[in-house]
């Protein structure tokens, strides 16, 4: 950091710009609290984070590179960047071909012109880059495959070369999503955001379709979001339709038949569903996992009341249930959070290296006065809001036993077979708790879903990892108590959890369960129904 700053001491110090930091970080500067808000990254989201192309090839180098940079612990040493690289695993970035293959040098029938038309071919498209994206990216990508034994086909290396270089000159036009999760339009993420306003700093999208991965089938079947689609749906039986109906009317009712959960409080929300509605199977998975956007595990009372806010949320921006942001999911709502803290008065730097925290030994109270930064500079402060990443590995717990989510991105240049109605250029993200071999036969179920070649040829790279998932419960004991620790994104596809640990740190740092949590701005608010959407 060039320049010092001359305040010390604050409210609260907040480390990382992850959704849950940057929620506490916006709603005590409303409140009147003084707030530092660092980050050792050059951009927002930590943990959340959403990525440009080349910005996705420098993080799986950096999560590479963290398998032979670790060091041992030291003390209350922040090794923010250690730590972070090694809450992923498994990255692999496949490039497809885009139906490039066939070009000069795939056609030619002489050896020696064959030949002299690769070379043209790859000068000119290397031509198309810097100097430093060839070597950073290109070289890189050759030595791969080099090492992997990948690199004796000319034609295919040839078009992957050309996805490459496309990528790299458009790197900026992506928005690659690594924690995509949706918003209800009724839920509470979406009320904090219109009564507070910070809604106005972005832009949304109606989510009109559902679909839920059919593992019997290989394929992705639609799910139901409306009376109309229930009734449309070819692939639903007549019975189904009418067990569905019978759901989703006692759903909706406000003069409900309580006695249904009577003596089944205990229940999950399947078997409720099954010995109440004979609601089994695919039907059911949709339920759970498409309407309520809830686990197998979940009580009835909770699944039951997730599906009764999709219910209410139909039809408030759009024909559906569902809102996403239009650039970066999470990491998106975080930066407008940021902005509402830094208009408060809140101080941001990025891309600070952090140093230690400060904790003073003579203090039997088990408080941590601040922290350092690399550069020397030490903040205290009231209370400290941090991110999982920056914890020391002293205060960290056992890692060993962390969730593992699998995660996957399809880019492609033309909608998969099961996505007709989509865009031109599609990204398609997979969510799962299950290992990485699941997800990856769903990943080669739906690049080989369609029966059409160019459909199949359209794919620009895949990307496949693990992130792992650890939770405050697991270690906010055994952290001086003035620190609240932010957890890691979890497996769910909403932000629901987010905003109730966001919405109970700030508490706890107010000193008040009842403390006002991001009152509407100064200004006349704007009515709710006056939030544009696009469609």
């Amino acid at each position: 950091m060039a320049d010092r700053l001359e305040e010390t001491h604050f409210d609260a110090i907040v480390l990382g710009t992850g959704l849950v930091e940057s929620i506490v970080a916006g709603s005590l500067s409303r409140a009147g609290k003084k707030v530092l808000h660092l980050d050792s990254n050059e951009q927002y989201g930590s943990s959340w984070s959403v990525f440009g192309f080349k910005q996705l090839l420098d993080w799986k180098a950096l999560v590479d590179s963290s398998k032979q940079d670790r060091k041992e612990a030291d003390g209350l040493a922040i090794r923010y960047a250690e730590s972070y690289a090694s809450s992923f695993k498994d990255v692999s970035i496949n490039l497809g071909t885009n139906g490039k293959i066939g070009g000069v040098a795939a056609h030619s029938t002489n050896d020696d012109d064959h030949e002299d038309a690769s070379v043209d071919q790859e000068q000119q498209l290397l031509a198309r880059l810097s100097a430093s994206d060839k070597a950073q990216y290109v070289d890189q990508w050759k030595s791969t495959l080099s090492a992997m034994g990948n690199d004796g086909d000319r034609a295919i290396y040839l078009a992957q070369l050309a996805v490459l270089v496309d990528c790299l000159a458009s790197s900026r036009q992506y928005n690659l999503d690594t924690c995509p999760k949706l918003l209800t339009a009724r839920g509470q993420l979406v009320e904090d955001l219109i009564r507070s306003g910070v809604g106005r700093y972005m832009e949304f999208k109606s989510v009109d379709d559902m679909f839920v991965y059919d593992h019997a089938e290989h394929a992705l079947k639609k799910v139901p979001g409306s009376k109309e689609d229930v009734f449309t749906n070819k692939t639903i039986s007549l019975v189904d339709k009418r067990k569905l109906m019978k759901f989703l009317t006692f759903a909706m009712s406000d003069t409900k038949d309580e006695t249904l959960l009577e003596g089944h409080e205990t229940l999950s929300y399947t078997q409720f569903l099954e010995s109440k509605f004979k609601i089994t199977g695919r039907l059911q998975s949709a339920v759970v996992h498409a309407i309520s956007l809830s686990r197998s595990d979940v009580s009835a009372v909770e699944g039951l009341a997730r599906t009764q806010v999709f219910l209410a949320s139909m039809g408030r921006f759009g024909r559906g249930a569902y809102l996403c942001t239009m650039y970066g999911g999470g990491s998106e709502i975080a930066q407008a959070f940021c902005r509402i803290c830094a208009v408060f008065g809140g101080i941001y730097i990025l891309a600070q290296k952090m140093g230690s925290f400060v904790v003073d030994d003579s203090d039997a109270t088990g408080v941590c006065k601040g922290i350092t930064t690399a550069d020397g500079q030490q903040f205290t402060a009231d209370h400290i809001i941090t991110g999982y990443d920056y914890l020391p590995r002293a205060w960290q717990g056992d890692a060993e036993h962390a969730a593992w989510i699998s995660k996957a991105m399809i880019v492609s240049s033309k909608p998969l077979a099961q996505f007709t109605n989509a865009g031109s250029e599609l990204v398609t993200y997979l969510t799962t708790r299950s290992d990485l071999s699941t997800l990856k036969q769903a990943v080669a179920d739906m690049v080989s879903s369609s029966d059409d070649p160019e459909q199949q040829d359209a794919i620009l790279f895949d990307v496949i990892y693990q992130q792992r998932s650890r939770h405050r419960d697991d270690v906010q004991a055994a952290v001086p108590r003035n620190v609240q620790v932010c957890s890691d994104p979890d497996a769910t596809l909403d932000f629901d959890s987010a905003v109730l640990e966001a919405r109970a740190i700030f508490a706890a740092c107010m000193g008040d369960d009842d403390a006002l949590f991001m009152p509407p701005p100064p200004e006349e608010p704007e009515a709710a129904d006056d939030y544009q959407v696009d469609n």
